[in-house]
C-alpha cells in the first residue's frame, strides 16, 4: 500500500529530466554474467573491485507516474536494464491509500522476455533529483508472497 501527497508536474518517465516519482518500489534481480557482453562484465567487475559491492542485474520499478498510463511498461530513461511499470498514475488517487498487488514473475517476463533470476533487493523510495519538486509518500504493508 502507498499514498502520495501529490504527483510531480514535471515528471516524465520517458525523459531523464523527468525521471522522478513521488513513490516507487524498486525490485532488483541477480546479475547474470553468462548473458552479458564483455564490456558489461568488465564494468561490473571494476565496480566490485573498487567498491567491494556487486551491482544487481535487471530491475523492475513500480511507480506512481505523472501521466504515463497505468499498466504501461517502458525502459528507464537511463538504462534499458530497468523497466518502469506504472501501477498508479495521475492525481485521481492522490491522498488515498492505494493497494497494489503485482505478479513479479509475470511482470519480469513481460518486461524482459524470460523467467527472472533471484531477487537480490527491494528498495522503497521517493525521488525528485531531476525535477526539483517535492512530495511526501507513505508506504505500508509491503509483502513478497509466493
Amino acid at each position: 500500500r502507498w499514498k502520495v501527497s501529490n504527483v510531480f508536474e514535471k515528471g516524465n518517465a520517458r525523459s531523464k529530466s523527468g525521471d522522478d516519482y513521488p513513490a516507487r518500489i524498486y525490485v532488483a534481480f541477480e546479475f547474470q554474467p553468462e548473458k552479458a557482453g564483455f564490456f558489461e562484465r568488465a564494468k561490473r567487475k571494476t565496480v566490485e573491485v573498487l567498491f567491494g559491492e556487486s551491482l544487481p542485474g535487471n530491475a523492475l520499478n513500480y511507480i506512481w507516474a505523472n501521466t504515463l498510463p497505468e499498466g504501461t511498461f517502458i525502459a528507464n530513461a537511463y538504462t534499458d536494464k530497468t523497466m518502469m511499470v506504472a501501477v498508479n498514475s495521475g492525481r485521481e488517487r492522490v491522498g488515498d491509500w492505494v493497494t497494489v498487488e503485482r505478479d513479479i514473475v509475470a511482470d519480469y517476463r513481460q518486461a524482459f522476455g524470460e523467467a527472472p533470476p533471484p531477487i537480490v533487493g527491494v528498495a522503497i523510495m521517493s525521488d525528485s533529483d531531476n525535477t526539483g519538486e517535492q512530495a511526501t509518500a507513505w508506504y505500508g504493508d509491503v509483502r513478497l508472497a509466493p
